[in-house]
């Protein structure tokens, strides 16, 4: 009996030592699963992007955006080149449904799209990037004076870019005028053939156009175009022309050097859809150095003869 006692209690002691590694054991993997790893890392890992759909839409913002990914929590904010989305919804932790806003910039071309979650940004990737594509554009054509109603790409409220052409001998002018054909503003007032494009309804200007009001003797025609589909002027590049002409600025506040070897008026400004600044106001040949406002924002210019502008880099 002696002998045997001893044993059952090195057992007895034993069975109590498994069970205290077992009720440790879970206890850990308790804490873990509550505090620690995998769950809270899971969590906390920054959201990724795999699929947008659509990948592309235009310019004036408001598609509706399927962004596939994961780790997308209730709060989350998308972003396009910077810009949040106008708005976000939440479907799952792998889906935000989403409304793009208007193209950062004043032209088309592509935009990173970042989703933040929990302080963090997804990273940049091919399949996080989405294309906004340009409305097209609308014709007119006729001979002589006309009053013509016409609609913008953009939308009313927004500015558009015109290309104007005329064949003729006679005096040819163009007048945009309001929804109640209030004198809105003097687009073209040129003698003879005329080519050339032009910023409508931005600027200071209030009243948005309905019509243009052409004095004509001979052919002429009108491209309207979607505001965002002026040629880009980045810094260190160059503009040049012997027509009117319109560029989409991209550049911080700097300064530009301009050249004009003509005869008549060389007008260069800055505008936004609600500012202007008068840059360059001109008659014959001009060169020197003026102040550009920041971006984003138009360039136009108003020339009948060669001319150059170089932003510097």
């Amino acid at each position: 009996m002696n002998a045997i006692t001893p044993r059952r209690r090195r057992l007895a002691t034993a069975s109590r030592r498994l069970l205290s590694l077992a009720s440790a054991a879970l206890l850990v993997g308790t804490f873990f699963s509550a505090t620690g790893t995998p769950q809270a890392a899971e969590a906390a890992s920054a959201p990724r992007i795999s699929s947008l759909k659509p990948s592309a839409g235009l310019v004036t913002g408001g598609t509706k955006v399927i962004i596939r990914g994961k780790n997308f929590s209730k709060n989350s904010n998308v972003t396009f080149d910077g810009v949040k989305a106008k708005s976000v919804k939440r479907i799952s932790s792998t889906k935000l449904s989403v409304v793009t806003p208007s193209k950062p910039g004043l032209y088309d071309g592509t935009a990173k799209v970042r989703v933040i979650s929990g302080g963090k940004g997804s990273p940049a990737s091919s399949k996080a990037t989405y294309k906004y594509t340009l409305p097209k554009s609308k014709s007119y054509s006729g001979y002589g004076p006309d009053v013509l109603k016409f609609s913008k790409p953009d939308g009313s409220a927004r500015p558009a870019i015109l290309k104007i052409s005329h064949r003729g001998e006679s005096n040819f002018s163009v007048v945009s005028l309001t929804n109640d054909y209030d004198y809105n503003d003097l687009l073209v007032n040129e003698i003879g053939n005329y080519n050339g494009t032009i910023l409508l309804d931005a600027g200071y200007s209030s009243s948005k156009s309905t019509y243009l009001e052409i004095d004509a003797d001979g052919e002429w025609t009108v491209e309207v175009m979607s505001g965002y589909a002026a040629p880009v002027l980045r810094p260190g590049g160059t503009a040049s022309g012997t027509v009117d002409a319109v560029y989409a600025w991209t550049g911080k506040k700097s300064t530009a050097s301009f050249r004009y070897a003509g005869d008549s008026n060389f007008i260069v400004q800055w505008m936004t859809r609600n500012d202007s600044d008068l840059i360059v106001n001109e008659i014959g040949s001009y060169s020197g150095k003026r102040l550009v406002q920041a971006a984003p924002a138009w360039l136009t210019i108003e020339a009948v003869g060669p001319w150059t502008v170089k932003p510097k880099k």
